[in-house]
């Protein structure tokens, strides 16, 4: 007996926490949750997921399956809720039972004050762009070219960051005259308090017909938007028209393959800009030069300008008309200082 005994009081101090069901007048189910205080206005439970929750009265529907109405509600919390026995001698007057009132659903029962649950911020996703080209002639010379790039940005108030890969062949009577493949990343951190930004950018070469096989330039510095002209559309929102950045800076260069393969130290000046004509097209371009530092008054130039006519907005497709220049004052005579490529090219934005 007393073994029986020990296992009964067992499972009382054993049993699990008892969890109440609360369905709203919305059709919504609360299961798991706890109630901490009752009130003629409002329960105040505990949720396992959200928490400590106030829920008007006129918002509930049935509390474990119960109508609201038929369950009497006291005016103070729970866990002061005791029963109170008379004292000896004499006995309390028995209740007499009260005739459940209906309490018809509001038709804008009042909210759920519930914390908000705080989420990650949305990622900023890339724009790309593949682009591509070429073009055959035969007449008295037999040439042909081939250009393919890929563009990807990533622009945020705070920071503009580019990658890009491009690739150019070029043949004439059957035999290679160009052969380059080149990859970069820019970023420029932004600032919003003022038109100064800090940029940094790094460049892979390889090409078959200069006078390095491979070069690595990296260079960093200040830039400051010159002129930012935005247009109001009838939304009252304002899209770009034209921005004019200059660019200050220095870097480092280093080639492989070449008659002079010490690192070398370069400044850097520039200007990028941007311009839409309309909807449709929009003109880029940009500016670099390097001088160098170790030999007084050689340098490089870099400039290109692009062009973009959108066909198909809906399938993202574009037209680009383009032109690049490089000048290297410090390559050999067998050597020309100036490359200059025009392409004309499919773009497809994804």
């Amino acid at each position: 007996m007393r073994h029986w005994l020990v296992c009964v009081l067992i499972l009382l101090f054993t049993s699990p926490v008892h969890s109440e069901e609360i369905e709203l007048v919305s059709g919504e189910v609360l299961k798991d949750v706890s109630i901490l205080e009752r009130t003629p206005d409002v329960f105040i439970v505990q949720h396992t997921i959200l928490g400590r929750l106030e829920i008007p009265v006129a918002s509930i529907r049935t509390v474990n399956g119960r109508p609201l109405d038929t369950i009497l509600l006291p005016t103070r919390s729970l866990k002061d809720t005791r029963t109170t026995e008379p004292p000896p001698g004499e006995t309390s007057p028995p209740e007499t039972p009260k005739p459940p009132v209906a309490t018809p659903p509001p038709t804008n029962p009042p909210a759920i004050k519930i914390e908000p649950i705080p989420l990650s911020k949305p990622r900023v996703p890339w724009k790309s762009q593949l682009e591509f080209g070429g073009a055959l002639t035969d007449g008295s010379t037999e040439t042909s070219n081939f250009t393919i790039k890929f563009n990807t940005t990533r622009d945020i108030p705070t920071n503009l960051t580019r990658v890009n890969l491009n690739y150019r062949l070029t043949t004439s009577q059957s035999k290679t005259t160009i052969n380059r493949f080149d990859t970069g990343i820019f970023s420029d951190w932004k600032s919003q308090d003022s038109n100064w930004s800090v940029f940094a950018q790094g460049r892979f070469e390889s090409a078959e017909f200069e006078s390095w096989d491979q070069r690595i330039t990296s260079s960093g510095g200040l830039g400051y938007l010159l002129m930012d002209v935005k247009d109001i559309t009838e939304q009252g929102k304002a899209v770009d028209r034209f921005s004019l950045t200059g660019r200050l800076g220095g870097g480092i260069r280093m080639e492989f393959g070449s008659v002079n393969e010490d690192l070398a130290p370069e400044g850097l000046v520039g200007l990028d800009f941007d311009y839409h004509l309309s909807e449709e097209q929009q003109i880029t371009g940009s500016a670099r030069y390097f001088p160098d530092f170790n030999e007084s008054g050689e340098f490089r130039l870099e400039s290109r300008l692009d062009w973009t006519i959108s066909i198909d907005k809906m399938k993202g497709l574009s037209l680009r008309f383009g032109v690049q220049h490089e000048y290297d004052s410090l390559s050999p005579s067998n050597i020309p200082k100036n490359d200059i490529a025009g392409r004309a090219t499919l773009v497809i934005n994804f």
